[in-house]
């Protein structure tokens, strides 16, 4: 639901603005007698970044219904129009009474709107903020709750005992939402904006979900770009925020409930930073506060389960909401969480174990800095001097430079890899040190590293189960591999072939060099190969076409790696002569 505004006070008092004022309001006008189709609006309820919800009444049946009306400067926008209709489209087919029922789609005098029905109630946000308001006043909160939700704890599933009714409450809450969110995903939808403002309390106590903006229809392509960060940034999950690299599924939406809970409960947000670059750092890499440390009155077994929403790998959470409705269930029986306890042992088995490893490899790594660092310290010039007249020009000694541009890229691949690990992405951090390993010369101090680190992690990934050979002919010459979701490419020395990974593994296109290739890559999904041939020259191969087009880069003598852009047009390269470039790529 879009924000309400704020309340002056918590006495249950309508929220609205009266419609001639809105006549004024900058950049949204409703001309005429205040009509769209059979609705006449009565008064404005909320408005956000895509348009307004108006509270309007049917001219014919005299109903009431709520209107959410895409703003005039939205309206300009094919993608924004779009979304609006999957958000009306998405609701439609959730036939649940957890979520806000939508009617109909339409477009009068130039707007384009929906219709879905009108609940009197109460967001979540504002129910925190009344709740923080008490607690600076030092009032209790449970008994705040019963002035303002005078049907606190809803009959049934959900009894409560003592001072743990407020936990209680809470619990039940998450469980409505987590049974509404299975019924969701099993019919295709995720979520993708769990949060307080769009969680509604119903004059009966029932929580209802409303704002499917950015819910995405799982069989159907998405309307979003390519690594677009969608979400109200707070609430987001860590997958979330690095979209352009993996997909998403429906324990995203386990992550931003868990958000929602733990700051229910502890009256604060889960990471309280309004810098915005702070907040994506402490929502990737921060563990979250446990809310016991905070609180010892909450119940160990409810922050288990919110703990547990909250991991930063999407495999350590719950895999479907009805796992975690589950849990909270037992929680409000009173019966023990039976996978608490092993998730806890290997979560802190996990951790340990890669906090070892982080230890040993930041010496090691330490160590090998220094080492290469004090080789370019004492390098000698010609005279086979030390003095600072050395050190002043060995770093116009192209060679050196090369070293020094190879060391800083593989520094950098390295040092992903170590953060892909920690946070539990195991095998793209076995990607990254393969691509570290790629990118140093064999032999050196570098190489001994990466190769231990390789050695060392290995436990953590999942055990080989399949395999499949994708060639009989033994690569007994230098290779050069690039992979995307649905290729493999594999350059020798007189011929590249590209291998497709969909269905049973085969080769779908080769070409014939005239000389080796020195770095290649697939642009995403599409079937086009960037091929750098070592004269400053990179092609673009469509092997689906066999059509080739080259894109020369004259200040490049030779391309040692190079790497693309998920959208085909930007590309990373490193040079040999002049360290690392990136280029912009025209149609």
């Amino acid at each position: 639901m879009i924000d309400l505004n704020e309340l002056s006070d918590c006495d249950g008092s309508a929220v609205g603005t009266d419609l001639p004022s809105l006549q004024h309001h900058a950049g949204f006008t409703i001309p005429g007698e205040l009509r769209l189709g059979e609705f006449e609006l009565q008064e404005e309820l909320g408005r956000g970044g895509m348009g307004v919800v108006f509270k309007a009444q049917h001219l014919k049946t005299g109903a009431i219904f709520a209107l959410k009306v895409l703003s005039p400067l939205n309206s300009r926008d094919g993608t924004l129009i779009e979304r609006f209709r999957r958000e009306a489209e998405a609701a439609s087919r959730l036939n649940h009474g957890s979520f806000v029922r939508v009617d109909s789609f339409g477009r009068e005098k130039g707007y384009y709107y929906y219709v879905m029905e009108y609940i009197a109630g109460r967001d979540l946000a504002e129910v925190v903020r009344c709740l923080r308001r008490a607690a600076a006043l030092g009032r209790n909160r449970l008994h705040e709750l019963s002035e303002i939700l005078p049907f606190l704890l809803p009959t049934g599933d959900c009894p409560s005992t003592g001072n743990q009714r407020f936990f209680h409450w809470v619990a039940c809450l998450g469980k409505q939402v987590a049974d509404a969110l299975e019924y969701a995903h099993k019919n295709g939808v995720i979520h993708r904006d769990i949060k307080p403002s769009n969680l509604i309390l119903d004059p009966d106590g029932r929580i209802r979900i409303t704002d499917l903006g950015l819910a995405r229809i799982v069989d159907e392509a998405s309307v979003t770009g390519t690594g677009d960060i969608v979400g109200t940034l707070r609430y987001m999950s860590p997958e979330q925020l690095r979209a352009g690299h993996r997909r998403i599924d429906q324990r995203t939406d386990i992550y931003s409930l868990g958000v929602t809970i733990y700051e229910l409960i502890s009256l604060a947000p889960l990471f309280p930073e309004s810098d915005r670059e702070r907040l994506i750092e402490r929502i990737l890499f921060t563990e979250p506060i446990k809310l016991r440390t905070q609180s010892p009155e909450v119940p160990q077994d409810l922050d288990a389960i919110v703990m547990r929403c909250l991991a930063k790998s999407p495999t350590d959470r719950y895999h479907t909401s009805q796992e975690l409705a589950d849990d909270l269930g037992r929680f409000l029986r009173g019966e023990r969480i039976a996978p608490r306890t092993f998730h806890r042992i290997r979560h802190n088995l996990r951790s340990l174990s890669r906090r070892l490893w982080m230890i040993i490899a930041a010496l090691l790594l330490g160590a090998a800095l220094w080492l290469v660092a004090d080789s370019f310290r004492h390098h000698p010039t010609k005279q086979g001097q030390f003095g600072r007249e050395g050190l002043d020009t060995e770093w116009t000694d192209p060679r050196l430079e090369r070293n020094r541009v190879q060391y800083l890229v593989t520094n950098s691949a390295l040092s992903q890899g170590l953060l892909e690990l920690e946070r539990g992405q195991s095998a793209d951090g076995m990607l990254w040190f393969g691509k570290a390993l790629e990118l140093v010369d064999s032999g050196t101090r570098l190489e001994a590293l990466i190769r231990r680190n390789i050695n060392g992690w290995e436990r953590e990934l999942a055990p080989l189960t399949d395999f499949q050979t994708i060639s009989d002919v033994p690569l007994d010459s230098p290779s050069v591999v690039a992979t995307s979701e649905n290729y493999l490419a594999v350059a020798e020395k007189d011929q590249v072939t590209v291998w497709g990974l969909s269905g049973n593994i085969r080769p779908v296109a080769r070409r014939q060099l005239k000389a080796p290739l020195t770095g290649i890559d697939l642009v995403g999904n599409d079937p086009h190969l960037l091929m750098a041939t070592g004269d400053g020259v990179v092609e673009v191969w469509n092997f689906h076409s066999d059509e080739i087009a080259r894109h020369s880069f004259p200040k490049a003598k030779q391309i040692r790696h190079l790497e693309c852009s998920d959208d085909g047009m930007s590309l990373l390269t490193t040079l040999t002569d002049e360290g690392i470039s990136i280029w912009r790529l025209e149609d």
